[in-house]
């Protein structure tokens, strides 16, 4: 797993010597089929990769694993797709504030990851479902309801995952 400072599992990796590479999604590049950087880190004939994620990412790390001299039958790899979750209601009212990119945007619908991506924001993201927890972000204040639990949170300084969260009045959020 990485994110936007490097790989997530780092130290679990570097205690199984050289047979795991890594990848991560490039950060110049953005949405599901953004293309795989491989680590640079020394090769050798017992070298594996692991990748689980959309197909786009999949192929990506695939094709990136087999220039960079790896072997097809040494790239593991899991894929899903992810589910359309359903943002059911009307969008609630109000302005979502992005606080460290000093930015505002008026509630629309779609998942706060998705109102933040139409603002020309890049925050981290995975999967998109809830599950990698990649998108978590800290939410300043304001109240958000979770799209697959259906709780609305009013806590201030607490994270949240953007990705499964749609804001149910003002939300200000350390983006």
């Amino acid at each position: 797993m990485c994110s936007r400072d490097g790989v997530w599992n780092r130290q679990w990796l570097a205690g199984r010597g050289s047979r795991y590479s890594t990848f991560c999604r490039d950060p110049g590049n953005a949405g599901d089929g953004a293309r795989p950087v491989a680590d640079r880190e020394r090769r050798s004939k017992h070298r594996r990769a692991a990748a689980c994620g959309p197909p786009s990412l999949i192929d990506g790390a695939r094709e990136a694993w087999t220039e960079l001299g790896g072997r097809p039958a040494q790239f593991l790899a899991e894929t899903f797709t992810p589910p359309t979750l359903n943002v059911s209601g009307d969008a609630a009212e109000g302005t979502l504030r992005f606080l460290r990119s000093d930015q505002t945007a008026t509630i629309s619908t779609g998942t706060l990851l998705e109102q933040a991506e139409a603002a020309g924001l890049s925050p981290d993201f995975g999967c998109r479902m809830g599950i990698c927890r990649t998108c978590t972000c800290r939410k300043a204040a304001g109240a958000v309801r979770n799209i697959r639990t259906g709780e609305v949170s009013e806590e201030e300084d607490e994270d949240i995952q953007l990705c499964v969260s749609v804001p149910a009045g003002d939300v200000a959020l350390e983006l």
